[in-house]
């Protein structure tokens, strides 16, 4: 029999996953555990993860564009605190983990560990869903 859970569990955990779905910020994140950085130091980081390669076989490629919206987002959801030194020209700018994201991040620990043990599982679902936007993309271009 299943563990008995809180009533709101299945909400409170929708809530916790759509914090990290934006595409970019697990990598965000990942570049930030070790400490504050500037933003040309998450952008490599971060871009060098490419998220993309796995799940949908399209390399997706981090930009500023998309880097500065997905800080100014993840500033906005309390995710990240921006610090800026007074005094310079141009501002220096870094960034770092709140506590509240900070806790995120090893709360999500035994997923990425839960995925690590259970690499059959993952592959095969990357798989079909591959095979499947691919027959899903030829049907389209066929019409």
């Amino acid at each position: 029999m299943a563990p008995e859970r809180p009533a709101g569990f299945l909400h409170d955990w929708y809530d916790a996953r759509a914090l990290l779905a934006a595409e970019w910020a697990p990598a965000i994140v990942g570049a930030l555990l070790d400490g504050p950085l500037p933003y040309k130091d998450i952008l490599a980081a971060a871009g060098a993860a490419r998220p993309g390669m796995r799940w949908g076989g399209r390399h997706r490629q981090l930009h500023d564009s998309i880097l500065s919206r997905s800080l100014q987002a993840m500033t906005g959801d309390g995710l990240l605190e921006r610090h800026e030194t007074p005094g310079t020209f141009p501002p220096t700018v870094y960034y770092c983990l709140t506590d509240a994201c900070r806790e995120l991040a090893e709360a999500a620990t035994p997923l990425a560990e839960w995925s690590a043990r259970h690499r059959d599982v993952i592959e095969r679902a990357q798989s079909r869903r591959t095979r499947t936007g691919r027959l899903r993309r030829a049907v389209d271009a066929a019409s």
